[in-house]
């Protein structure tokens, strides 16, 4: 790279997908998701050799996180976008060089490479909306993953739902006990709308697939087939992937 900025009479010009200095970074668009952000956006810059992310500032344009969007989405909408910037900022390209902008230290944040463990899915520790978070923030990327016994279990389409009371009594009867007596991590298979309920900390998610790892290898599932783990003990629950354990 520093031989490239070398060589390169007008420097080098990079698009990066978030509003620098915040999310420096592999995985800006996720890490935003992840963090709830509202508001994205789009930096063009100029290389520094050996630090692709804090160079100066030709150019940013805001762009609004929609409420259910996932980070593959989003970067869909960012991608237009940011390939109208970069043929923009070449048109006019001296003027913005004398116009740059060095990035500021405060407001700094870190968007590392998403890892395999970032799919991994705590029930007892996680509420709904941070299982939901996730999930959007890295699903595209990594498989939303938990442990149930010996099995693994990946989890996908995920669903927020509006619970109403005669779900609570569902859940009473099957159950034999209250929803508040329940262990994060339970599990109903929720046949009005065809969905794997999970209990987090504050309530419940649904899934509409899911993938179970066993001996024989992966085999993905529609909701009502998961029963099938259930029939000796309904009061199962997932648990920590040991994924989680690597950093």
């Amino acid at each position: 790279m520093k031989l490239l900025c070398q060589i390169s009479k007008s420097g080098i010009i990079n698009i990066h997908g978030s509003l620098l200095p915040r999310w420096r970074g592999a995985a800006p668009i996720a890490h935003a998701i992840y963090n709830r952000d509202k508001v994205t956006g789009i930096t063009i810059m100029k290389i520094k050799p050996k630090h692709f992310d804090i160079g100066e500032i030709l150019m940013k344009r805001e762009i609004p996180i929609p409420e259910h969007v996932t980070a593959l989405e989003l970067g869909h909408i960012m991608a237009p976008i940011g390939a109208d910037m970069v043929i923009e900022t070449l048109s006019d390209l001296v003027n913005l060089e004398n116009k740059a902008v060095e990035q500021p230290s405060e407001g700094a944040t870190r968007a590392p490479k998403i890892k395999e463990s970032m799919g991994c899915v705590d029930f007892e520790n996680q509420g709904c909306d941070d299982v939901y978070r996730q999930y959007r923030a890295f699903c595209d990327k990594v498989s939303m993953i938990a442990a149930f016994g010996e099995l693994e279990v990946k989890f996908l389409d995920m669903k927020l739902c509006d619970l109403d009371t005669d779900f609570y009594s569902l859940i009473q009867t099957h159950f034999g006990i209250s929803d508040k007596d329940l262990p994060a991590g339970s599990i109903f298979c929720y046949k009005l709308k065809k969905l794997l309920m999970v209990k987090c900390k504050d309530g419940w998610v649904g899934f509409g697939k899911i993938i179970v790892r066993s001996k024989s290898g992966w085999t993905e599932l529609r909701p009502a087939d998961f029963n099938v783990y259930l029939k000796n003990d309904k009061h199962k629950i997932f648990t920590v992937h040991q994924l989680s354990k690597l950093k």
